[in-house]
């Protein structure tokens, strides 16, 4: 099923190809051979290879079914569907090159998709592409040369791309680290370890949450990152949402150590943060002690 779902997902998006054709001949002979042996009184190999035999058979020798043939009809059809999508053609089917003066940095990717398929078909069968009626060197030339690079070789040039510039800060426990207002938790966790053990209870950050698993002492709990970042930044008197510089996060390095809830009390001996594209996150976290009510 998976198999199917990838080949249905891929082929739906970017047409079929040879190597494709090949492919989904493949997959049918498999999913030929695991129906076949689903049941004892079909499980036979020379089931299997006869239907190997002809379907190989059948594309290598029967014209309509040759995997190059198969192939140009599907980019042929997914280019023409493309550059109705587009609006690239005119009343009689011909391909209006005026139309790609409207190509801009949302509608590229379809540019894109649209020129892949057409080359294909180009490439490999000229009776086919006369159907657009220009040829391919005219297609080229009526790309706009700022976006020639994308559409022609699928490379994006220097002003596409943006440079995200990325920094990272810890807050650290320090000598003589004290931890005030934790009265009236009743168990205290120690030896946090950032892997499964099946023994200590430990935790993982992900890009989400912070998920503590207490081993079978005390229900999981599972703090999303968000509220973990809003939640130390609020404990060290900084706006959440805000973007704090690194001297800021340096003055505050001992309230942003510690997470505060209704239920529980999480101490950590490290914590990273991550300043990437004016946004702040958690990146990294060592849990020192964990207490719970």
């Amino acid at each position: 099923v998976l198999f199917w779902v990838g080949v249905g997902r891929r082929v739906g998006e970017y047409g079929l190809t040879e190597p494709r054709v090949w492919l989904v001949a493949c997959g049918g002979l498999m999913t030929l051979c695991v129906l076949l042996f689903l049941m004892r009184r079909t499980a036979r190999y020379r089931w299997v290879c006869a239907a190997g035999f002809v379907l190989f058979a059948a594309l290598a020798y029967v014209p309509a079914l040759e995997p190059e043939r198969v192939a140009v009809r599907s980019q042929l059809h997914r280019a023409v569907r493309i550059a109705g999508e587009l609006e690239l053609l005119d009343g009689e089917g011909a391909l209006r090159l005026d139309a790609f003066r409207q190509i801009d940095s949302v509608s590229k990717p379809r540019f894109r998709n649209f020129y892949e398929a057409a080359d294909y078909v180009a490439d490999r069968d000229t009776a086919a592409f006369r159907r657009f009626g220009v040829p391919m060197r005219e297609i080229r030339n009526a790309v706009p040369a700022e976006y020639s690079d994308y559409v022609l070789y699928g490379w994006n040039s220097a002003a596409d791309t943006v440079e995200v510039v990325e920094t990272y800060w810890s807050a650290e426990t320090q000598r003589g680290f004290r931890v005030d207002g934790i009265g009236g938790y009743s168990a205290l966790y120690t030896e946090w370890r950032s892997w499964n053990s099946g023994q200590y209870p430990y935790y993982e950050l992900t890009d989400s949450t912070l998920n503590l698993h207490f081993a079978g002492l005390h229900p999981d709990v599972a703090v999303p990152a968000e509220e973990l970042l809003g939640n130390l930044l609020r404990q060290a008197g900084i706006a959440p949402g805000s973007v704090p510089d690194e001297a800021a996060i340096r003055e505050k390095n001992d309230e942003l150590l510690v997470y505060r809830s209704k239920e529980l009390v999480v101490v950590f001996s490290e914590v990273w943060f991550e300043r990437s594209d004016s946004a702040l996150r958690v990146d990294k976290v060592s849990v020192d002690v964990v207490l719970t009510r």
